[in-house]
């Protein structure tokens, strides 16, 4: 009888063992997934004409990243609300094709870094760095002439020109909806002077 009982005991001090084994690896592995806080997948962003995208999840925002014009086409914040609302449209002008974000070089040498509307020349990409804590996707522009750098991190996105065709200007643009919608009440400046447009005020007075 006393035999027996120290074979339960030593089996049940086994079996303990065991669960806080497996208890602690869950635990371990929980941890290691709460700190992959920038991920990044494949996939389409129907929301814009079904374009080919990379989407980058970070802590409070996701970002379609349209993979043949190299420009943002989504930006969703933690609410699901989409800050750009890009379509691929031809003819659909401030209400969709123009949308995006860099939207950086037009007629300068090319037309890049903008998600593919009907004018957007071609880029090809690269992944440079994938990682929990940081994400580098590097877009050349068809003509060899630009490189635009995509960097992503638990709390931010940096976009960095990382080549100049010589001789030629780029700027930083974001066209999009901010809270998701847009409607009569809302307005626009320039740098011109300090003066708030009505949105439906033409920006071109001719």
């Amino acid at each position: 009888m006393r035999l027996a009982i120290l074979i339960k005991i030593k089996w049940l001090v086994l079996l303990s063992g065991l669960m806080f084994f497996v208890y602690g690896c869950t635990t371990e592995n929980q941890q290691v997934l709460q700190k992959q806080t920038v991920r990044l997948t494949h996939g389409i962003d129907s929301s814009a004409g079904d374009v080919p995208s990379y989407i980058i999840k970070i802590a409070n925002a996701t970002y379609y990243l349209e993979k043949q014009g190299g420009g943002l086409s989504s930006l969703l914040d933690s609410d699901g609300i989409d800050w750009i609302g890009f379509h691929n449209a031809k003819g659909s002008g401030h209400k969709g094709e123009y949308r995006g974000f860099p939207n950086a070089i037009h007629k300068q040498d090319g037309n890049y870094f903008h998600a593919l509307n009907a004018g957007t020349d071609l880029s090809t990409s690269v992944i440079d760095v994938n990682t929990a804590q940081h994400v580098r996707i590097t877009f050349t522009s068809a003509n060899k002439k630009w490189e635009g750098q995509w960097d992503f991190y638990p709390e931010r996105l940096d976009f960095t020109m990382s080549k100049v065709s010589a001789g030629y200007k780029y700027w930083i643009q974001y066209e999009g909806v901010p809270f998701g919608e847009m409607d009569d009440t809302d307005f626009w400046f320039n740098s011109a002077n300090n003066k708030k447009h009505l949105i439906n005020e033409p920006f071109f007075i001719g």
